[in-house]
């Protein structure tokens, strides 16, 4: 029987809050459940700042002669799929709210979901090839409306029982941020649009983290709705993959959102992907992610480019030593600032100051956050780097 394909991409998906990627602060059972039935990818960096461009170069590489279903909520993407050779584009009109959805069959991913596996079963059941329906939402940066109810209160209060008696989980507006207490168990918000906020040194980490609860409640939404997307396909032989077109800043150098400069967190995104001809394995050199699609589609590498490549999981690649500054992964803002990841290092150039006061140099893959600035230690590094530029 012919393997079908369910891709999931996902603007402003950070690697933070999930399982596969080390996070202890919030559960990701299904995608815990993928990643170890598949393969991740641990460093896929974006080559631009700007995820429909991401989008549409997942698009392109995609194998040629096969035509794609595209399901979503954003109204750009599904303009986007107009220059593709899709074989279906239907845009999921999700009624706009300023409340949290009271149950998850109401939230705008769930139904893009559900859009998505009526799609599919239409595709089996029509062509003669394999099936290959592509879905995206853009809730995480436009739509928080994942119940609130998801948040994990009974654990919450369990760890917090050495400190006395738990309070009562309260919810915050955003008005409240000022005055947020600092000894609530475990605060959130209830706003529906995300925040593109910057804060100062002596910022309250209270507030960080009631923002990290609420988009983790995002979270646990899509990894609930995986699992019945896996209970969908599980009867029909399916690759099921999850990947980011752009990341999520959670309060790493004072910015929460999709905003400030281009740090890690803004520019690394997770791909999990599992199934038919699918092995199990990590991949941990920097790659893009078309590099990380075409590996788990099967695709041949692109000639003469690199970041197209699509023999990440192979034995070859295995026993490749990655240690200094190649395969690396150049990233260019919007703003014209510029990035490049390597093994060992992510260089960052800040377009509106002088280049030797706007450089920036982080070790990686142990600095995930980019906290601590090396540059002015290592002057030898910051000039390899210039030259790979």
């Amino acid at each position: 029987m012919d393997t079908h394909t369910v891709v999931l991409s996902l603007e402003g998906l950070a690697i933070a809050p999930l399982g596969p990627y080390g996070c202890s602060w919030n559960q990701t059972p299904t995608l815990d459940t993928l990643a170890a039935s598949g393969a991740v990818f641990d460093r896929c960096i974006v080559p631009t700042d700007d995820p429909l461009a991401v989008l549409d170069a997942l698009w392109r590489q995609l194998p040629g002669g096969h035509r794609f279903s595209v399901v979503s909520d954003d109204r750009r993407a599904v303009e986007l799929a107009g220059g593709h050779d899709c074989s279906e584009v239907l845009w999921v009109d999700v009624p706009e709210t300023s409340e949290p959805a009271d149950d998850v069959v109401d939230t705008a991913l769930a139904q893009v979901l559900a859009s998505g596996m009526e799609s599919l079963q239409r595709s089996q059941a029509e062509s003669d090839p394999p099936a290959l329906v592509w879905l995206h939402s853009d809730f995480l940066v436009r739509r928080w409306d994942a119940p609130r109810r998801l948040l994990p209160f009974d654990r919450w209060a369990d760890e917090q029982e050495d400190n006395g008696p738990p309070e009562e989980h309260e919810a915050l507006t955003a008005a409240d941020e000022a005055d947020a207490p600092t000894d609530r168990i475990a605060n959130f918000y209830e706003v529906v649009e995300p925040p593109r906020l910057r804060w100062e040194s002596n910022h309250d980490p209270d507030v960080t983290l009631a923002w990290m609860h609420t988009y983790a409640a995002q979270v646990l939404l899509l990894d609930h709705l995986l699992s019945v997307v896996l209970d969908a396909v599980a009867d029909t032989p399916t690759r099921l993959i999850v990947i980011g077109t752009s990341g999520f800043a959670l309060g790493e150098n004072q910015h929460f959102g999709c905003c400030g400069p281009l740090h890690s967190p803004r520019i690394q995104v997770p791909v999990i992907g599992c199934g038919p001809r699918i092995p199990i394995a990590r991949c941990g050199q920097p790659c893009t992610p078309v590099a990380a699609l075409n590996t788990l589609l099967g695709v041949p590498q692109a000639a003469g480019s690199a970041n197209e490549r699509g023999d990440l999981l192979s034995p070859a690649a295995w026993a490749t030593d990655c240690a200094g500054y190649q395969p690396s992964v150049r990233t260019v803002a919007s703003d014209g600032a510029e990035g490049l990841t390597t093994p060992d290092w992510y260089y960052y150039r800040d377009a509106e100051t002088p280049m030797r006061d706007g450089e920036q140099l982080f070790v990686k893959p142990d600095d995930r956050g980019d906290v601590n600035n090396v540059g002015s230690r290592l002057p030898e590094v910051l000039q390899q780097v210039r030259e790979l530029l």
